[in-house]
């Protein structure tokens, strides 16, 4: 009877933490997605209703315990407080989800846990490159003159350097739960992925750690040779201990700079340099806001999201100087008590691999700012998770056999994908212009095609790998790794028929453009042969359908920035700035497509064919005015403009455009339907920026500016740098009543 009812408590703790598996995916896809450039309609209050399901998950599941409740439990409570005062204190609701997800990670193995976390990061990061290289989202394209790496790439991330930390902790996450991989390819892919961090995205903190990471998986495997043999027990016992120390050294260095930097100091103006102003940036803090116990609450402006210098930089990157000024002495001191203990908790469990990569996201910490933030820094959560000691000596057994066979099949298999990559971008470009995926309203279908294929994919992979390298023994086939061995292909074919059935119905629709573009590719070819290179960045699959030759590029269009003798067909609502630094030309080829080039016989050959030639981008744009309509909450007229009535009911809100340096030229369309004012202005029109608190340029209407049919079209021409916030408004004086019809602007002319 004992025995019915012990696993009844451990079923029911078993479908608690199976809950708080769920709960903690559907957090973490929040999480990931909304590190990247993905417009993603989440439901209504999802934070706080997850919030409140994963408290409800903690304390049922806390209920049902039998064992478990020791001093760590006190302490892991204890951190709960921490964190909650902080969050009334600075109002920062997210640090009421740490210590609840930590709750809830309470005795749940950890690699389940690091498992969930591989399997959301790595299918939101794909999501996001794949997005990027087929323009369904920016590539933000970072360029420092200063730096060797000259442009970096963020690949549908916020930042580059976000990019760069994704791709560190999900390499870190997969080291530590599949032990069975063979360290030749951990060591393959670990080299690969870092020169890939360095020379696309510069993230030279990143870069250093996986190197670092190399070093570690190198030490890890020769410490556990070691052990099997019996020898140097002393001094690997002491190595691994040197581990404890690793975070309070980092956090001590770095706040004892922030407090001693000083700008007249060379010494520290060079330590300064190699941080990228990191010191400066915290020292600077530290001086406005201060050290308090719970925390001061500030905005803290970064880069991120477009490539716009955003004005009031004042990002403090160092997690230790940020945790410390942002949120407090006590979450600090909580936060360096935590890693401690866990690194104290893997090395009583023989746990090495954790050893290792505790050690390293300390010192990432130390640059970066992602200590609290789970989309990267997963292990923030993991100090009271369990840490089983027994498995760790089959798994280091089992992962010498077959070791090579196993290299081969999946290096065989990444050589397959990548080839396969170049095909199916230029599909992907294809369907995303077809479709319009481009657009933010649909972005969540683009997520939910390509999550569809990439669990597809991984399925069949995995199934095949398996049995390639004799993992899955033909006795032991199921009839779901029959469905999904022989069932993939077949999905991935009908998803291809699919594809290509669309293209076919959708093509007329480009038929213009599509004949202007081969009539101009046959135009340079004839004229220049293979000395130019020629990219399609939207719709290849319809250029090579026609019978056209396009070079395959992987990536937007901006990739081709440091390429020679380079022309681009793209989308002509595309205004490619890197390639206008960098002494491209623009054309509007049609009315759907645009054409960039830096080789001038080709720009020439161009011209002659009666497209014009711009050093800058020129394409008319009209503002979306129905988004204008329901920001200012006015009504849409039956030709689709917006009435504006009197001085309660004008346009004080813009579209929020980022605009890059360029002299614009804004057409307000505008129909009168009333006034009572006869002499004076009876309306305003303003550019302005940094969402209205700086005015750009403004205009005043008078009624003897409309025509006799009460039209008027009001142009405004200025200079604008690269600016954020931009808003074209409209300002009604009195009782007058204006349909603003339509708002149209374009960049005319380069700054100076």
């Amino acid at each position: 009877m004992k025995r019915i009812i012990d696993l009844k408590i451990q079923n029911k703790e078993m479908l608690f933490e199976n809950l708080y598996l769920t709960a903690l995916a559907l957090y973490l896809l929040k999480v990931f997605f909304d590190t990247t450039l993905f417009s993603i309609p989440w439901p209504l209050h999802y934070d706080s209703i997850l919030r409140l399901i994963i408290l409800a998950v903690v304390l049922f599941r806390e209920g049902y315990r039998t064992e478990g409740r020791d001093i760590l439990w006190v302490f892991c409570i204890a951190v709960g407080g921490v964190f909650a005062f902080s969050w009334i204190h600075t109002g920062y609701a997210f640090l009421l989800d740490i210590p609840l997800l930590m709750l809830g990670a309470f005795d749940v193995p950890y690699k389940r846990i690091l498992k969930v976390y591989i399997g959301c990061g790595l299918l939101v990061l794909a999501t996001a490159v794949i997005g990027s290289c087929t323009g369904c989202i920016e590539d933000l394209i970072y360029f420092d003159s200063s730096d060797k790496i000259n442009f970096k790439h963020s690949f549908g991330i916020v930042y580059s350097t976000d990019f760069a930390a994704h791709v560190v902790y999900l390499l870190f996450a997969v080291w530590v739960v599949y032990d069975r991989l063979p360290l030749s390819l951990y060591m393959v892919i670990t080299a690969a992925l870092a020169g890939a961090v360095y020379f696309y995205s510069g993230a030279k903190c990143s870069t250093i750690v996986i190197l670092l990471f190399m070093a570690g998986m190198v030490y890890e495997k020769l410490l556990c040779f070691l052990e099997r043999k019996n020898r140097f027990g002393r001094i690997t016992a002491f190595l691994d201990s040197l581990f404890y120390a690793v975070l309070p050294c980092c956090a001590a260095v770095m706040i004892a700079l922030m407090f001693r930097f000083d700008q007249e100091n060379s010494a520290m103006q060079k330590v300064n340099s190699l941080l990228s102003g990191r010191l400066r940036l915290a020292h600077d803090a530290l001086g406005k806001y201060g050290i308090s116990k719970w925390g001061t609450a500030f905005d803290m402006i970064g880069n991120g999201g477009n490539t716009v210098t955003h004005q009031g930089y004042n990002f403090v990157d160092s997690s230790y100087c940020m945790v410390l000024i942002r949120y407090g002495l006590m979450v600090f001191l909580t936060v360096c008590g935590l890693y401690v203990m866990f690194v104290w908790r893997s090395g009583k469990s023989n746990r090495r691999r954790l050893l290792v990569i505790l050690s390293l996201v300390a010192v990432h910490n130390a640059v970066e700012h992602h200590i609290l933030e789970l989309a990267y820094d997963i292990f923030i959560i993991l100090p009271f998770a369990r840490l089983d000691g027994a498995e760790q000596q089959e798994i280091q057994e089992k992962s010498f056999a077959g070791e090579a066979r196993r290299t081969a099949v999946l290096a065989g298999g990444a050589v397959l994908g990548a080839g396969a990559a170049f095909w199916a971008v230029a599909y992907g470009k294809t369907l995303v212009t077809l479709l319009r995926l481009n657009e933010p309203d649909r972005h969540r279908y683009f997520v939910m095609a390509v999550s569809g294929l990439a669990i597809i994919v991984f399925l069949f992979a995995k199934e095949a790998a398996g049995v390639l390298t004799g993992t899955l023994k033909r006795a032991e086939f199921r009839k779901k790794d029959f469905v999904i061995l022989f069932g993939a292909p077949l999905l991935l074919l009908a998803v291809w028929g699919a594809s290509n059935r669309i293209i076919r119905i959708k093509m007329p629709i480009y038929e213009e453009s599509i004949r202007k573009g081969v009539e101009t590719v046959s135009a340079i070819n004839t004229g220049m042969g293979d000395s130019v290179k020629i990219y399609a960045d939207d719709l290849p699959a319809l250029y090579r359908k026609n019978g056209t030759e396009i070079s395959w590029n992987i990536l937007s269009g901006e990739g081709l920035v440091s390429k020679e003798n380079v022309v681009l067909l793209t989308g002509k609502d595309k205004e490619l700035r890197r390639l206008m630094e960098k002494g491209f030309l623009f054309g509007e080829l049609s009315e759907q497509e645009g054409i960039y080039t830096n080789d001038k016989e080709a720009a020439q050959i161009l011209e002659n064919s009666g497209i014009v030639m711009h050093e800058f981008y020129s394409a008319k744009k009209d503002v979306d005015m129905a988004l204008m309509a329901d920001a200012n909450g006015l009504v849409r007229t039956d030709a689709g403009g917006i009435l504006v009535e009197g001085e309660n009911r004008s346009l004080i809100h813009g579209p929020w455009l980022t605009l890059y340096r360029g002299r614009y030229r804004v057409e307000y369309h505008l129909k009168l339907k009333g006034t009572s004012i006869g002499d004076g202005s009876c309306a305003t029109v303003r550019l302005s920026s940094d969402s209205g608190k700086k005015i750009i340029q403004a205009k005043d209407l008078l009624k003897t500016d409309f025509d006799e049919n009460g039209e008027c079209v009001c142009v405004m021409e200025a200079d604008i740098w690269d600016v954020e916030g931009v808003e074209f408004l409209l300002f009604a004086h009195g009782d007058t009543v204006i349909e603003v019809e339509r708002i149209e602007y374009e960049k005319v002319g380069k700054i100076g």
